[in-house]
């Protein structure tokens, strides 16, 4: 398994990962924003995308994690599993 840093940086970079963001946000900032001059502040959006990046960095090391666990799992005698 790569590292934490590595990981970040690929889901960073990811083109589909950043179309995605820009997508939901949108979506996000016109359905809970009326209509009006807070719909164009560039800070929400940012703040949206931040906390969009923020969710799909901790279900990526939720993943991970299950991943590890699964795979130390299988290294473990069903003997010792019923203990």
């Amino acid at each position: 398994m790569s590292s934490l840093g590595t990981n970040l940086i690929q889901v960073i970079k990811d083109k589909e990962f950043q179309a995605v963001t820009k997508d939901l946000t949108e979506v996000v900032i016109d359905s809970n924003i009326a209509e009006g001059l807070l719909k164009d502040v560039p800070l929400l959006s940012t703040i949206i995308g931040t906390f969009n990046t923020v969710t799909n960095i901790k279900d990526k090391l939720f993943l991970k994690k299950i991943l590890t666990f699964l795979y130390e799992l299988k290294s473990i005698s069903e003997n010792k599993i019923e203990e």
